[in-house]
């Protein structure tokens, strides 16, 4: 309507059109500040709703799960080519038991130390204790990594530590380390 008047600099319709443009303004202004409170909230109700499809929906949209896969990783080139490199890469990590009898002293340690499990919770309240800022592992992961990853980490690695429990071991990669002294006075 103020366009189709000549775009009136003053009067009712000019007014109207302020107020419109202001009330517009405030409500972005409002749901970029809430967007957090807003999703949190939405996804909420969807959950309460048993509204499986629309709460699923909405999880993948914020996970944005549409990232293209690489094609290149280590200089392998192409898809199935990858997958095979993975399946060789941890059929060499998870084989490494020579004989038998190495196998049956694992599966005896492992039925006696059954009930040593490390809960979906202790990996959640682990990662959160985790201070920022720190520098990373041999392996560069860093604590930033660890609290903004995917959810689907946190089952895999309750599985790997419960692993290494039951087992009693540690691979050599997890106890190596490198120490850089911090000096507290340069004076010295």
């Amino acid at each position: 309507m103020w366009k189709n008047t000549g775009s009136p600099r003053k009067g009712p319709l000019s007014d109207m059109k302020n107020r419109a443009k202001a009330r517009f303004k405030g409500a972005m202004r409002f749901i970029r500040s809430n967007e957090d409170v807003l999703r949190k909230e939405s996804l909420a109700k969807k959950l309460l709703c048993i509204n499986d499809k629309a709460f699923w929906k909405e999880i993948k949209l914020m996970n944005n799960s549409n990232l293209s896969l690489p094609n290149v990783i280590d200089g392998v080139i192409g898809l199935h080519n990858i997958v095979y490199m993975w399946k060789y890469h941890y059929d060499d990590l998870l084989n490494c038991l020579s004989n038998n009898k190495d196998v049956n002293n694992i599966c005896k340690n492992a039925e006696y130390q059954r009930d040593v499990e490390v809960s979906h919770s202790e990996i959640i309240h682990a990662i959160k204790d985790l201070k920022d800022n720190k520098s990373c592992g041999l392996d560069g992961i860093s604590a930033e990594h660890l609290k903004h990853c995917s959810g689907v980490v946190i089952p895999l690695l309750s599985m790997c530590f419960t692993s290494l429990f039951v087992h009693g071991t540690l691979p050599e990669s997890m106890i190596s380390v490198v120490l850089v002294p911090i000096v507290q006075n340069e004076k010295c």
